[in-house]
């Protein structure tokens, strides 16, 4: 399996703000604002989640963007990783896969905590009837990068480099002029 760590393009200053004029605010709604994992190993349950939660009200399933429980993500979707990582953090790198996955299989609850803290390993519980409603019917696997991706560009800026892999929630793919681009939601505030 193929991961993309980076996506990074260069345009003039009219064309990015034509396309946030028309692409972004279209899409404004859909996603919510970016919520911080406070340098927790949990971008992929945070991008897993969101990627639910983007799906329902795309659907129009929700009338709006509902946070789901990251927590519960990381608590249950493999608890023997549990502080396996880092020895004062229960967080532990894995894949939107698997995630996307237990969720099939389980389902997710709405968020319980404005803040994740992985040091926690007992926040309120999760007792929620309407959980299985906010589940997935299925989980693809795309295996190659030309299957993933049209453009992959931060290997043409020579100040680019490759630092690690960080999953992210893809929320639009556009084009401008004659580049693609992928416009992304992290959960790290910069």
């Amino acid at each position: 399996m193929i991961d993309i760590a980076v996506l990074s393009w260069q345009m003039k200053e009219e064309e990015l703000y034509q396309f946030l004029m028309n692409e972004l605010v279209s899409q404004k709604d859909l996603m919510d604002d970016i919520r911080d994992q406070m340098f927790h190993y949990i971008c992929w349950v945070y991008a897993a989640s969101d990627l639910v939660s983007g799906m329902r009200r795309i659907r129009k399933w929700e009338t709006k963007f509902i946070p789901l429980c990251t927590w519960y993500l990381s608590t249950f979707c493999d608890p023997s990783s549990l502080r396996t990582y880092h020895s004062k953090h229960s967080c532990y790198p894995s894949t939107v896969e698997i995630a996307l996955k237990y969720i099939e299989a389980h389902g997710i609850p709405k968020e319980l905590l404005a803040e994740f803290d992985c040091k926690d390993l007992e926040p309120p519980s999760v007792d929620e009837a309407l959980m299985m409603l906010r589940s997935i019917k299925g989980v693809r696997r795309i295996e190659t990068i030309e299957e993933a991706l049209i453009y992959y560009g931060f290997k043409t800026n020579k100040n680019a480099f490759f630092k690690g892999y960080y999953y992210v929630v893809m929320l639009v793919v556009v084009k401008v002029g004659e580049e693609v681009m992928v416009v992304c939601i992290s959960q790290i505030r910069i």
